[in-house]
């Protein structure tokens, strides 16, 4: 399946090619020893090439299988003591190698019984629930401190994220103040805190702006943005699909189960066909143009739309615009305005659900 034409230039391509595999194979996984699992994984965000992989011992053939022989390679004495354990005097993990470069990525076994390794995926993930879920009758410090004790964060670096989050949020005023005298848009910033705290490499967000006024939303934004420049992953669920639109990478969207995944440019195009919309001077001409951008190589569709506006199918609109324009003109257009018509996630939300 991969082989000799899959290019393979760094660390971060060999790690790429492996999750490639366990999503093919729908096998779950975390990197870096933090929470990815299946096709929502951000490979990128690794700071080392570790993945912790929930393999049976009946499929590691098949996932050896996925790769060809003879390029990549997988110590088979390795693979079989790989689900003793990482610190057990076994070997307990093992290298996927790319022969031709050298490069390799480590692969250690979930054990699901192990409270060390639990623990130390609990460090890696931050959470912010529904509900804040704080100690009312402590101050929001108080709260914040108990809860990095629990990420083993250490004093040395608690004090000065303390200052740094508590001022982004507008609550360093409020840091000695009884939790359960805030309201749900302060309490919410004080949940969203706990959760980046401990700098997480994967951090799971359920509305993290409900009950926020717009100006603490943005702040929201711009810490998302923050943590995506950084490289790590973030699950935001949402129903604000502005929201989703503007700040993720992928959607998912799903009833019980996911229905569609994808870039939100992605998802618009696998829904709706490419238009380019088309604004002319004189409002009475769009019915006598819609004739003339029908004549346009790859042109699918053309309607008029309201005085002065065309609506135009294309394919390739980048590649045919050009020609739609010169015939326009050349057919006596005074064009005004020319643009993609740009259809919203919601509207792509919409006609997967209702469609």
């Amino acid at each position: 399946m991969c082989g000799r034409r899959c290019p393979v230039s760094d660390e971060a391509d060999l790690l790429s090619l492996v999750v490639a595999a366990l999503e093919a194979l729908g096998v779950p996984y975390m990197v870096g020893g933090s929470v990815a699992l299946a096709v929502w994984a951000q490979p990128r965000l690794t700071h080392d090439l570790d993945l912790v992989v929930d393999l049976p011992t009946e499929r590691v053939a098949e996932f050896c299988r996925y790769f060809s022989a003879d390029r990549f390679f997988i110590d088979p004495a390795a693979m079989r003591v790989a689900f003793a354990g990482r610190n057990s005097p076994s070997l307990g993990m093992y290298s996927f190698t790319d022969m031709e470069t050298g490069l390799k990525v480590d692969l250690f076994p979930l054990r699901r019984n192990d409270p060390a390794q639990q623990a130390a995926i609990r460090r890696r993930v931050g959470l912010l629930t529904e509900t804040p879920g704080l100690y009312e009758s402590l101050s929001a410090e108080a709260n914040l401190r108990f809860f990095a004790r629990l990420y083993g964060v250490a004093e040395a670096d608690l004090r000065p994220a303390l200052e740094r989050y508590l001022r982004r949020f507008d609550l360093w005023e409020r840091r000695a103040d009884r939790v359960g005298g805030f309201s749900k848009g302060m309490k919410q910033k004080v949940a969203l805190i706990r959760a980046l705290l401990h700098r997480p490499s994967v951090v799971f967000l359920d509305e993290p702006t409900a009950g926020l006024d717009p100006e603490s939303a943005q702040v929201v934004h711009e810490s998302i943005r923050e943590m995506q420049s950084e490289g790590r992953t973030i699950f935001l669920c949402t129903h604000n699909l502005d929201e989703a639109e503007r700040l993720c990478d992928r959607v998912a969207i799903f009833r019980r189960h996911i229905i569609r995944m994808g870039s939100p440019t992605e998802l618009r195009r696998s829904l709706f066909a490419r238009q380019m919309e088309v604004i002319v001077a004189d409002p009475t001409q769009a019915a006598r143009l819609v004739a003339v951008a029908r004549t346009v190589p790859g042109c699918t569709d053309a309607q008029a739309d309201g005085p002065g506006r065309l609506v135009v199918s294309l394919p390739d609109p980048d590649a045919q615009a050009p020609a739609l324009v010169t015939a326009l003109v050349g057919a006596g257009a005074a064009i005004r305005r020319v643009a993609e018509v740009e259809h919203s996630l919601e509207s792509a939300y919409l006609e997967l659900i209702q469609g």
